[in-house]
């Protein structure tokens, strides 16, 4: 806290608001729900990276440099993102009611180039299933230390898979209670709904 708290003032004394201060990296976000019944069982989340990061990635993992990633560049950049994002919970809160529903564990991955942006999909089980009949789920994805901002995909961003009465629904809205980095950034917040 101390050292943000510092740094914002730094940045006003250099004659620079806060506003301006902007995150390393940009993720398109795409999120997929996985339901069985008005339950759900599973979640996943596809994230496509800006191009200045998509070219880190590739300067690290593409060790052929062909431009794209094969199955061992793959799973080392599977094996570096979950032992980092773990301890971070993916950078995803599920919450009902304020409390948290259920934690996610990965089971799948995979990553992919095209034309030197990378996407990583992410598939995860959710701990315990949540039944949500009824019920709403509020989904958060943010990096709270803002070195990465997601932005929801204005093409598919929410999906719903296995919800074949069609019960259930999901929206996004900004959240200016989940504030942070000084309050300066609004994210949006995920809520799924299924009916009774």
């Amino acid at each position: 806290m101390y050292s943000r708290c510092a740094a914002l003032m730094m940045l006003t004394v250099m004659g620079v608001s806060p506003a301006f201060a902007h995150p390393d990296i940009a993720i398109t976000l795409r999120v997929l729900f996985d339901m069985r019944r008005g339950v759900l069982t599973g979640l996943g989340e596809s994230w496509t990276f800006d191009a200045a990061y998509s070219r880190t990635l590739l300067d690290q993992y593409d060790r052929d440099q062909d431009g794209a990633l094969n199955v061992t560049e793959t799973e080392a950049l599977r094996e570096k993102l979950v032992a980092d994002l773990r301890r971070k919970r993916f950078f995803t809160n599920l919450t009902m009611g304020g409390k948290p529903a259920a934690g996610l564990e990965p089971v799948g991955f995979s990553a992919e180039s095209h034309k030197g942006v990378v996407t990583v999909t992410f598939a995860f089980n959710v701990a315990a299933p949540i039944d949500l009949r009824g019920q709403r789920l509020d989904v958060a994805v943010r990096d709270k230390d803002y070195t990465a901002a997601f932005k929801l995909a204005d093409n598919a961003g929410l999906q719903i898979r296995g919800d074949f009465d069609k019960k259930c629904h999901a929206t996004v809205a900004p959240d200016p209670q989940g504030a942070y980095f000084a309050k300066l950034v609004v994210p949006d917040e995920i809520t799924l709904t299924c009916e009774p």
